[in-house]
């Protein structure tokens, strides 16, 4: 009964720490229109975690993780050499009318454009990107979009990607996945000695265990030509970028709560996102079954496994990023199929049945009882239908659920492993470490490892150029800065021992210590089209 309960609260973990979130009293600033991002010889894009940014919050003003612990500091250590913007978007998890999948959506898209409009308007400054939690799955995917050739600017313009906690990181990742082997320093850009950033070091002696939460369809892409030039910090524990891999059951609950909108004021919108959520998931996985495990041949069923559990399918399937064409080709054809396979059960039933001595029988006691011929008719296609699930199909279902229940419990075994590893009991507080914990060869966090790393590049790439402007330092209350103990929830998230939750589930998987969030979402491509090499200035 305890490990039970404690593999309850494992899962529980990825969502109930949502409840811990900034208050929106603490949210970003806002103001009127700012003026322009100076042209600088290094433009930073700083993509905030949720509740830290909004649609309307002015991006000139530091504050939450990224404000107060890269921007202030770099700011000051590169003056004149460097700008910076804190892209404003939703920052939501279905507290505030977005869901996270709507929210992230929406901070690819605005982040691309301003990194398209700034490199437009400063065709000789290179880019730097950055952001944490719900802000790093953002920022991850606009620098994936950059490595592959469909960003908004050209991979060789964008100088440095600094990710704090990506619900996007592959499992057991590097600080700099995707480059050389064993690579403890950044990758310079185009025009910047190696030896400009030799002296920056990370130190740490493993990677992370796990990997992001959100499955992360593009790890295959990796980030293409820009890899080495990006450092994803995850610190142990931190179940937003370091989810062990065998926790299917906890990134499908993250996977449908990211798609809710969770208003107390609206109970029956929750709802149907929930169900449009799960039953996309279900006919998905259902399609999935049918088409890979069943199948009927020489005039029999068979059922074999084919090596995917249908829990790990339903985790698959619960992402909404699983919604394409091809799944809805997936469907179609398991429709076929099933439809293909009754016409040849039928047809199978039909030759059993519509004998010469079968019919002739109907025919005799049909004439003087119709009823009772019928009933000889039933029996007969009763026989032969049996016929079609010999004791062997019998057997094969019961391996086949046997297996489900075996491979289902190794799927989650990891789920153990975050209800009894003290490093997952407190991983609130891990998620707002990034800057306090040491991870450079100089004692540095990852925080300022990152304001070290963009303020070299700002002031190695300003040799020999002018600027046409800086910016400069506004600051917010420093209690949005990440601390150990999280604040309070936004009023109008769910409390776990509602009848919400436990009737719907509809709690946010996020983790939110210092205002930062995880969860899946898609992973969009911008619209526009990759951009040409910028004419020099």
């Amino acid at each position: 009964m305890r490990y039970a309960r404690g593999i309850t609260t494992a899962v529980t973990a990825t969502v109930v720490l949502a409840l811990a979130g900034t208050s929106l009293a603490n949210a970003a600033p806002t103001s009127g229109d700012s003026a322009p991002m100076p042209c600088t010889a290094l433009g930073v894009f700083g993509v905030q975690g949720t509740n830290q940014s909004a649609p309307d919050a002015d991006p000139t003003i530091d504050s939450g993780f990224l404000g107060m612990s890269v921007m202030v500091p770099l700011l000051q250590s590169a003056a004149g050499e460097v700008s910076r913007m804190l892209v404003p978007y939703a920052a939501d998890f279905g507290w505030r009318g977005a869901t996270y999948e709507q929210s992230m959506t929406e901070g690819v898209d605005k982040t691309s454009q301003a990194i398209s409009d700034y490199a437009d308007r400063c065709p000789s400054s290179m880019i730097a990107v950055t952001g944490y939690s719900q802000g790093a799955q953002i920022a991850d995917t606009v620098i994936r979009n950059i490595g592959s050739g469909k960003g908004p600017i050209t991979a060789d313009k964008l100088a440095a990607g600094a990710l704090f906690s990506s619900p996007n990181r592959p499992q057991g990742a590097s600080t700099f996945p995707g480059g050389s082997s064993g690579q403890s320093s950044p990758t310079p850009p185009k025009g910047v000695a190696t030896s400009a950033l030799s002296d920056l070091t990370v130190t740490t002696p493993t990677p992370a265990d796990g990997g992001g939460i959100a499955p992360n369809y593009a790890a295959s892409s990796g980030y293409g030509s820009v890899a080495g030039r990006v450092a994803s910090f995850c610190t142990d524990g931190d179940l937003a970028c370091a989810t062990p891999q065998d926790a299917t059951l906890a990134r499908t609950v993250t996977n449908i709560a990211g798609q809710l909108h969770l208003e107390q004021q609206d109970p029956q919108k929750t709802l149907v996102d929930l169900a449009g959520a799960l039953g996309g998931a279900t006919i998905r996985t259902a399609a999935d079954v049918v088409n890979d495990d069943i199948n009927f041949s020489n005039g029999r069923f068979t059922v074999q496994s084919s090596g995917k559990t249908i829990l790990g399918r339903l985790s698959t399937n619960s992402d909404p990023r699983s919604a394409t064409p091809d799944a809805d080709a997936d469907v179609i054809r398991a429709v076929i199929k099933t439809g293909v396979m009754g016409l040849q059960a039928g047809i199978a039933v039909a030759k059993k049945v519509l004998t010469l001595d079968t019919i002739g029988t109907l025919a005799t006691v049909g004439m003087a009882n119709p009823p009772a011929a019928l009933g000889i008719l039933a029996a007969k296609v009763g026989d032969a239908a049996m016929s079609l699930f010999p004791p062997s199909t019998g057997t094969q279902i019961q391996k086949y659920i046997y297996n489900e229940v075996q491979r289902g419990i190794s799927d989650n075994k990891d789920l153990l492993k975050m209800a009894t590893q003290v490093k997952y009991w407190d991983t609130a507080r891990n998620h707002g470490t990034y800057d306090s914990i040491p991870v450079g060869g100089q004692g540095q966090t990852p925080a300022k490892f990152t304001v070290e790393w963009f303020s070299t590049l700002a002031k190695e790439l300003s040799s020999g150029s002018t600027s046409a402007g800086a910016s400069t330092t506004k600051t917010a209350s420093p209690t949005t800065r990440p601390s150990g103990t999280p604040s309070a929830a936004p009023s109008s998230s769910t409390p776990l021992t509602s009848s919400v939750f436990a009737t719907t589930s509809a709690v946010s998987p996020e983790i939110v210590g210092p205002g930062g969030a995880f969860a899946p979402a898609q992973i969009p491509t911008p619209t526009q089209a990759p951009a040409a090499a910028p004419p020099a200035q």
